[in-house]
């Protein structure tokens, strides 16, 4: 597994997404998400959820919502927006690509919802590689959580990158 760690608004998407690039450039199988801001009129409003694979943009967390949806934080969660995420996740270990990406797990997974499931189904029947963002302060409670040892943590560098591109 490869983490992609740093704080909040540091890069950990840009990463995932110049990765993402690289491995479609050089055709390689890749399946997962990820995240990415989104404005309206300049104003930051909420998250979709991007799936790698086809490009399809998904509404996953906004600031406004309804009562009906569960919520994280300041976020309204997307119900149909957290379903396709996770089934894009058993449509890559299915489809058994090279790379499983997942942008990025946090406060929800740590209370048993948004990905978790997928993610233990993720680890326990996924040959591949796996690589999560998780913002530095989550990281060592994913670890924990998870019992992940067989780890290799990275930053948002350009070495970094290049660090883990050079694994494909």
């Amino acid at each position: 597994m490869i983490i992609i760690s740093a704080d909040k608004n540091q890069g950990k998407t840009t990463q995932i997404k110049k990765i993402v690039a690289y491995l479609k450039e050089k055709n390689i199988a890749i399946g997962g998400f990820y995240s990415e801001k989104v404005f309206d009129n300049q104003k930051f409003i909420g998250y979709d959820v991007i799936m790698v694979e086809t490009n399809k943009s998904y509404a996953f967390l906004r600031l406004k919502g309804n009562n009906t949806q569960q919520r994280i934080g300041d976020f309204f969660i997307d119900e149909f927006a957290l379903a396709e995420g996770i089934i894009q996740i058993k449509k890559a270990i299915t489809d058994e690509v090279k790379a499983i990406f997942i942008d990025e797990i946090g406060k929800l997974e740590l209370k048993n919802r948004g990905w978790t499931v997928a993610i233990n189904n993720l680890l326990h029947s996924y040959k591949g590689k796996i690589i999560i963002a998780i913002r530095v302060n989550f990281v060592q409670d994913i670890l924990k959580k998870w019992k992940l040892t067989d780890v290799e943590q990275y930053t948002t560098s350009e070495d970094d990158y290049k660090k883990i591109i050079s694994k494909f």
